[in-house]
Order: C-alpha cells, then structure tokens, then sequence
C-alpha cells in the first residue's frame, strides 16, 4: 500500500510544476509581445536610438521564451511517459496488493 501512494504522488508531481511554468512563460511571452507593439507605435522618434536597441533586445526576448516553451513541451513529454509508465506500475501492485489480500 506504501508503494502505491508513493508512486501515485510522483506520478501527480511530475505534472504540476511544468504546467504552472508553462502558463508563467505564456503570461511573458504576452507581455513581451505588447512591449513590443508599445515600441512599435511610440511617437516622438528613434530616442536616440535606444527604442531600436530595446526592441531587439525585446525581439530577442521573445526567442527565448518561445525556445523555452518548445523545450517545455518536449520535457512534458517525457514526463507525461514517466507517468504513464508510474500509473502501470501502480495497476501492477494494486493488482498484488489485491491477490495478498484473497
């Protein structure tokens, strides 16, 4: 039975944490694309050439993030296999755990 809580909690704890720093990337990626049209549409000239400066930094930014979320992504994969190989094992001794008992 200890076994099976203990797979079951890494099985919920491989999932939590990407999603909430997915949606935290999400959310920047968002703010960095409306600072983006803010530069864009600033009036008043280039200031000096540090609106052009900021938006490649911006643009440069944005790369990152949406590297990251690819990343992201691919780690998600691997855990939701992780999982999935978690919960058959959880099956596996639930089953045992069952036979024990007869």
């Amino acid at each position: 039975m200890k076994q099976v809580l203990a797979l079951a909690v890494a099985v919920f704890g491989l999932a939590v944490p990407l999603t909430a720093r997915a949606s935290e990337m999400d959310a920047a990626l968002a703010k960095l694309q409306e600072a983006r049209g803010h530069l864009q549409s600033a009036k008043g000239g280039d200031f000096a050439g540090h609106r052009q400066n900021a938006l490649e930094h911006v643009d440069k930014a944005i790369d990152q993030v949406q590297q990251g979320l690819r990343a992201a992504g691919k780690d998600q994969r691997q855990d939701e296999k992780k999982a999935d190989q978690l919960e058959k094992k959880i099956d596996r001794l639930e089953k045992q755990e069952e036979k024990l008992r007869q």
